[in-house]
């Protein structure tokens, strides 16, 4: 009978168990650490005093958020991120802290009435999937997808009126 110490001198030996609890204890640290990081897909959290204060001073004059504000930062602009209610609103800022667009992602329960109304006259029996709006603080532009029977269809809507800018048959169907 060899002595236990045989397992230490040599690996080869030592019963599986004793390996697979390391390499799980690796693989549940790792995972766990990638989930704290912000920074997965070119986006780092950043706090309030790393982002330009004319575009922190802008946002806080001209966006009211109730939740809070998450900034991001890519290769040419500060993103702020926030909810409104069922809306996510994206305020993009150049790096020099100029203004450059706010984009508001809602759904079909958030649209005007009047326009949404407008929207069902024109094309009947569809179904409102998602909406975008666009808006320089002067002007704003409302990007409507609806399914339209076997169509994928996104409308902008200005004060010109509605334009039909993408058609896309759905594979779905």
């Amino acid at each position: 009978m060899k002595p236990s110490i045989s397992f230490r001198r040599n690996p080869a030996n030592r019963p599986l168990f004793l390996y697979v609890q390391p390499l799980l204890l690796c693989v549940l640290l790792a995972t766990t650490a990638l989930g704290q990081r912000s920074e997965l897909n070119n986006f780092a959290d950043l706090r309030r005093n790393e982002v330009n204060s004319h575009a922190v001073r802008h946002f806080l004059a001209h966006f009211y958020p109730t939740t809070p504000v998450k900034w991001f930062q890519d290769e040419h602009h500060y993103v702020a991120i926030f909810k409104e209610g069922d809306s996510t609103d994206r305020v993009y800022y150049k790096n020099n802290g100029n203004f450059e667009g706010c984009f508001k992602y809602y759904g079909a329960a958030d649209l005007d009435q009047q326009l949404k109304s407008t929207v069902m006259r024109k094309f009947p029996g569809c179904e409102i999937m998602t909406i975008t709006e666009l808006t320089d603080l002067e002007k704003k532009e409302l990007y409507i997808k609806i399914k339209d029977g076997a169509y994928i269809r996104t409308l902008t809507c200005s004060s010109e009126g509605i334009e039909i800018t993408e058609n896309i048959k759905d594979g779905g169907s």
